[in-house]
């Protein structure tokens, strides 16, 4: 995740200006305790990537509903880190409603937590 508050045109333009990460709201959820702020980016940096691999085993394996739960999992991780853009790209994976639209949606999803 990048360090600061930055935007996107990623995504064929359908979250254009959308924040990447906002650590200004996130600072403020965590009553701008800096060194909690580093400990949850932290645990979210350690845990997403393992989160994302299962995710692709689920979408490989057919597994639309351990994708759709995966893709929830993801977002509120990305919702708790100030991962605005990811929590978003997450959220329309949840909703969808075939693995081809998740496998397809799946490169947006990496590329955005990178």
């Amino acid at each position: 995740m990048q360090n600061a508050q930055e935007t996107s045109s990623n995504l064929e333009g359908r979250y254009t200006g959308m924040v990447v990460f906002n650590r200004a709201a996130m600072l403020k959820r965590l009553a701008d305790d800096e060194s909690l702020l580093q400990i949850v980016i932290a645990a979210f940096v350690e845990d997403t990537p393992k989160q994302i691999d299962l995710l692709r085993h689920c979408l490989n394996d057919g597994d639309l509903q351990g994708a759709k739960l995966l893709a929830h999992s993801i977002k509120g991780a990305a919702a708790n880190a100030g991962g605005d853009l990811l929590r978003e790209v997450a959220f329309m994976m949840e909703k969808m409603g075939n693995i081809v639209d998740l496998n397809a949606a799946l490169e947006d999803l990496e590329r955005e937590f990178e």
